[in-house]
């Protein structure tokens, strides 16, 4: 007996062939991911993809669970790093989830589902698993919607919250997984801070008290180390309570967070450790934090309405307020000087004081918040926080003490109390001023950044610019309004705004303000293009400068306004906000370029056109299909949206293969195959021949694109072969260009396009068959095209019930190019972005990206 022991002893300590091959080509692999991280995504997840699947197959039931376990999640955890979440989350942490735990994640039960069984080995790997899924589903879905413009991504965004939640609570019964629970909550506060930007603070706010729970209910997280993390998630639900006009309970949340960090503070006194600098900077910046949200309801709430006192009917002046009494004169800046140390922090309370989230960047009206308070003590509270806010950037900028940098660095510098002010901070209390429509305080401080001089500050400056430029426009309009019963601004009155726009693009971060203004420049310049719906001229009435139909070209300043206003378009990528003025603006435009491009030689066939300017027109075209293509691609448009899709796409495809027909049409001649001279010509014709090359030789040299980049009509033919939708408009295109042509020829044409749109029609009909349950097979049948475009296709995995009982678990898709003599799919074609991934049986859907001609 004694003898079999130590043999089985042995036996456990050798180590298992299978484990070791097992940590061998994971090494490979991660070294294989780590080389190519830097390559496209394309190549990392295409080809890693397969290898996890395989490895994971291979060695499920050859080595320990727990090792096999912790080499899945390391890892997904490497993938994570790498910011390749789709891999990380289909391929570790939801294989784990589905092969090595058999359960689904529900929200709340997550305990009941995957620790009814209590602490075990696989207990901090489960953990680790739940939590990267969660958050890697975040990212995917910030990734195709930053601004969950789509609601079907709310839904989604509170699964993911609720699978935190439950994963918090869950490892609240093992204190030894505090850490566990510390990452779950950084992952909260993380998610909320993103959908707190964009509005969404009532979806968060449930989830952010959970947090709060979470830090209080354990004890290691009662630490002094983690004061900073519960400050902030303080803050944020102070935020969120005055996000959705509930200040009194931001107040008094505000005021238990202080509450709490004073009882830490006392026992941080009481007990044997010394306290550290860091320590002494947590509870600093955590009651800054909470002060300054008692303070944004307290300046108001501590006023009171006198009635006995007859109130003026005109205010001073922010100057003349600044220059009568030195500081404190206000009710307002002595509570700031009672609440806070150092200007910094005092700057820091006025412009949360100020802050309105329901506010966009371009509105102007006074002050609304929620209290019980009279209009007119507002307005005073308001204009005495406009006045502590203008008094401290003057003072700061008089003993050069601004400083480059944002609110973050703002705070930084309050919570050590210097008297110190950022160019950030004051841009922003620039913004809110011109938003409270103070344009007293607005014209100082922008007065006060052009005498600060430096370099750094360009983008701050230039902000302020387009507010200014934009007031500049309304003044402009009203005095417009004035002369004449039509408030319309001119072309020229625009131009200054939208040159100025282009040239902030990159260089100013407020994306809204970007957004905002060009969409106003639309506003103001859309009803001058009204009548741009064809390339004909003489549809065209310029409003500003009457009507040129009888030039040959638009005015100049009519042309380059639209230029400026599709180029800030594409610049601030307005399809991801509205796809149907986007392409809209690009068909007009293209319209415009087209009808310049007429008449420089109508009686010659091959200079009829100015090819340049064709080409222009195709670029512009070119990129309203691209965008249409990425909206097809979402499948998140409405019915009345995708009609509207339908109505701008077929005009731009029909434009497209105009220009394209046109451009076919400007084509040189090829070259004669046979010689110039030959023994048995007559001088005659040999110099007839000579006189035909050079000819074409100085055409070729006078064109300003080669021939190369043009398609020829037989090559227009073949790329709409396969697509008779296609074909009919490029035979419609063909037949409104050649006015010329025999009548036959015309007929000719529209009765072939005539055929391909009924052809079409029957095609797309829909069939009244019953879906029949698929019969099990050994081979997966081919998937459903759902929809495609120009650059993107979508498939649905068909039905498929293996005949021999397997249960699908996942789908992979390839594909190549359908061209050239062999058109067999293997397995290593997997090129095109989408292809090779392996996509779940719960996901309906999968996306392919790729090019050819616009569809």
């Amino acid at each position: 007996d004694v003898r079999v022991a130590e043999q089985l002893l042995r036996a456990r300590r050798k180590p298992n062939p299978a484990t070791i091959a097992l940590e061998k080509e994971s090494e490979r692999l991660k070294s294989y991911i780590q080389k190519n991280s830097e390559k496209s995504t394309l190549e990392l997840a295409s080809g890693a993809s397969f290898t996890l699947l395989e490895l994971w197959s291979k060695y499920i039931a050859l080595v320990p669970a727990d090792v096999f376990n912790k080499q899945i999640i390391s890892i997904g955890d490497l993938l994570f790093g790498k910011q390749e979440y789709a891999s990380a989350k289909n391929l570790c942490y939801q294989w784990y989830l589905h092969h090595c735990i058999t359960v689904n994640c529900d929200g709340h039960d997550v305990k009941e589902r995957y620790f009814s069984d209590g602490f075990h080995i696989n207990t901090i790997t489960t953990f680790k698993a739940l939590i990267g899924e969660a958050v890697c589903s975040f990212y995917l879905i910030q990734h195709k919607d930053p601004k969950l413009m789509h609601s079907n991504h709310h839904s989604s965004i509170v699964k993911v919250l609720s699978q935190l939640q439950g994963v918090t609570q869950a490892g609240l019964y093992y204190e030894p997984l505090y850490w566990l629970v510390h990452n779950g909550i950084v992952h909260i506060y993380t998610i909320a801070q993103h959908l707190m930007k964009i509005s969404f603070s009532h979806m968060v706010l449930e989830y952010l008290l959970w947090a709060t729970v979470c830090m209080e209910s354990s004890v290691p997280l009662m630490a002094v180390k983690y004061l900073p993390l519960r400050g902030s998630i303080y803050t944020a639900v102070c935020q969120c309570y005055y996000n959705i006009s509930q200040p009194l309970q931001a107040e008094l949340f505000a005021r238990r967070g202080l509450g709490k960090v004073n009882e830490l503070a006392h026992m941080e006194n009481i007990s044997a450790e010394e306290t550290t600098e860091a320590s002494e900077l947590s509870f600093r910046a955590a009651t800054l934090k909470l002060g300054v949200m008692v303070f944004r309801r307290s300046v108001l709430e501590s006023r009171t309405k006198n009635k006995s006192i007859l109130r003026t009917k005109s205010k001073p002046t922010i100057k003349d307020s600044i220059q009568s009494s030195p500081w404190p004169r206000s009710p307002t800046e002595k509570l700031l000087s009672e609440m806070f140390t150092g200007k910094a922090a005092q700057f820091l309370a006025v412009l949360n004081a100020l802050e309105d989230h329901r506010r966009r960047p371009l509105q102007q009206r006074p002050p609304n918040p929620k209290t019980e308070l009279d209009q007119d003590t507002v307005s005073d509270v308001y204009h005495e926080l406009f006045c502590a806010g203008a008094e401290l950037a003057l003072d700061a900028s008089a003993k050069e003490q601004l400083e480059p940098g944002g609110e973050n660095y703002l705070l930084q510098l309050a919570i050590t109390g210097q008297d110190v002010l950022t160019v950030g901070a004051v841009e922003v209390f620039a913004q809110l001023a011109y938003n409270y429509d103070q344009m007293e305080v607005f014209a100082m401080l922008l007065d006060l950044l052009d005498r600060c001089g430096q370099e750094n500050i360009t983008h701050c400056r230039m902000s302020l610019l387009i507010l200014s430029e934009v007031e500049t426009l309304k003044q402009q309009i009203k005095a417009n309004a004035g002369r004449d019963s039509s408030s319309k601004p001119q072309i020229v009155q625009l131009l200054p705004l939208a040159r100025l726009l282009e040239q902030a693009i990159g260089k100013v971060d407020d994306y809204d303000l970007l957004l905002d203004t060009s969409l106003l420049l639309w506003k103001h310049s859309s009803a001058y293009y009204q009548h741009v719906v064809s390339c004909d001229l003489s549809t065209l009435r310029h409003h500003e400068h009457g009507d040129h139909s009888h030039t040959l070209t638009p005015p100049l300043n009519f042309v380059q306004l639209l230029v400026l206003t599709q180029s800030i378009f594409r610049q601030l990528e307005l399809w991801k906000v509205d796809v149907v003025l986007y392409s809209n603006v690009c068909l007009k435009l293209g319209l415009l370029f087209e009808s310049g491009s007429q008449g420089l030689h109508p009686n010659d066939n091959k200079n009829k056109y100015d090819r340049a300017k064709l080409l222009d027109s195709r670029a512009v075209v070119e990129e309203g299909l691209e965008a249409i293509s990425w909206a097809r691609c979402s499948l998140s448009t409405t019915t009345k949206e995708s009609l509207e899709l339908g109505v701008i796409h077929c005009e731009l495809l029909y434009t497209h293969y105009r220009l394209q027909a046109k451009l076919a049409s400007t084509r040189l001649p090829d070259p004669s195959p046979l010689s110039t001279a030959k023994p048995s010509m007559l001088k005659s014709k040999v110099k007839e021949r000579q006189l035909i090359e050079e000819s074409r030789k100085k055409a070729m040299a006078s064109m300003t694109a080669p021939d190369a980049i043009i398609p020829s009509w037989d090559e227009l033919v073949d790329q709409c072969a396969s697509d008779q939708c296609c074909h009919m408009l490029l035979l419609m295109a063909q037949s409104s260009i050649n006015l010329d042509a025999d009548k036959a020829i015309k007929e000719k044409l529209i009765n072939e396009a005539e055929a391909d749109l009924l052809a079409y029609q029957k095609q797309k009909r829909p069939q009244n068959s019953v879906t029949l349950k698929a019969p099990p097979h050994s081979k997966p049948p081919s998937p459903e095209l759902i929809t495609y475009s120009g650059t993107h296709m979508v498939f649905k995995p068909s039905t498929f019930q293996p005949d021999n009982g397997a249960e699908v678990c996942w789908y992979r898709l390839f594909g190549c190019r359908a061209t050239g003599s062999n058109i067999k799919v293997r397995l290593s074609d997997h090129r095109y972005p989408g292809l090779g991934h392996l996509v779940h049986q719960h996901i309906v859907y999968s996306i392919i990206t790729y090019c050819r001609t616009f569809r």
